[in-house]
């Protein structure tokens, strides 16, 4: 019952926030609607920082904060094989400052648990605990914006530092259609213990979208993810 408790009073707090989760509105100084980034188009893990969600919009420091919740529950059709794992991300947060025109600094604290078994009678297999920290500028030329951010954190399984240098950009067309395309390579390195030895992930990510406002709140996309990674 304790899993249903939990689930509750965290429902209760999204709910102020439901109706306006789905997007993410950009506007001009005259409140022209700009640019609307969907939370779901994006990999958030990787372009949270450059969905340009911190809007400038009053005081010197300006961001967003927010905190999530998301459960992902596995059950395979004509098996009895059921898995899933919970992810909660304490604090994630972008945050601008005025004197600093175009720089960011961006952080994210959470952890992740992976389960065999049903969300009622689960059986643990791994938590994953990160922090990152991220600091990135952005570049504006007529239509295009375009940026690039460096990220350097740690991830409790197997031990790693993390580092991760990304580029991103972002080309409106007209008002309502635009590209939108990020790559990046991250190393993992695993610091040895006991008898584990260091090893590294190299892994590079490449995702090449277009996107079509529809009005404030609505809009049509497409993206094609390719990646890649090597053990040493």
């Amino acid at each position: 019952m304790k899993n249903y408790h939990a689930l509750s009073v965290i429902f209760t707090l999204m709910l102020p926030a439901l109706a306006n989760a789905s997007m993410s509105i950009m506007k001009d100084p005259s409140g022209k609607v700009i640019a609307v980034d969907p939370w779901s188009y994006l990999d958030e893990d990787v372009m949270w920082t450059s969905a340009r969600s911190s809007n400038p919009a009053g005081g010197r420091v300006h961001g967003q904060l927010k905190m999530k919740y998301a459960i992902e529950d596995n059950n395979w059709r004509n098996s009895h094989f059921h898995n899933g794992n919970d992810s909660l991300t304490f604090v994630q947060g972008v945050m601008r400052h005025d004197a600093l025109p175009g720089w960011y600094l961006a952080f994210s604290e959470g952890r992740a648990t992976n389960y065999n078994g049903t969300w009622e009678d689960q059986s643990y297999l791994s938590q994953n605990q990160w922090t990152q920290l991220i600091i990135g500028h952005e570049y504006f030329y007529k239509r295009l914006r375009y940026g690039w951010d460096v990220m350097g954190g740690s991830a409790s399984i197997e031990d790693r530092w993390q580092g991760r240098v990304k580029f991103f950009t972002d080309l409106r067309v007209t008002d309502n259609f635009s590209f939108f395309n990020y790559l990046y390579q991250q190393i993992d390195h695993r610091r040895s213990g006991g008898s584990q030895n260091d090893r590294d992930v190299r892994s590079f990510q490449i995702e090449p979208g277009v996107q079509y406002i529809i009005n404030n709140n609505t809009g049509v996309w497409f993206r094609q993810q390719f990646a890649s990674a090597i053990l040493d």
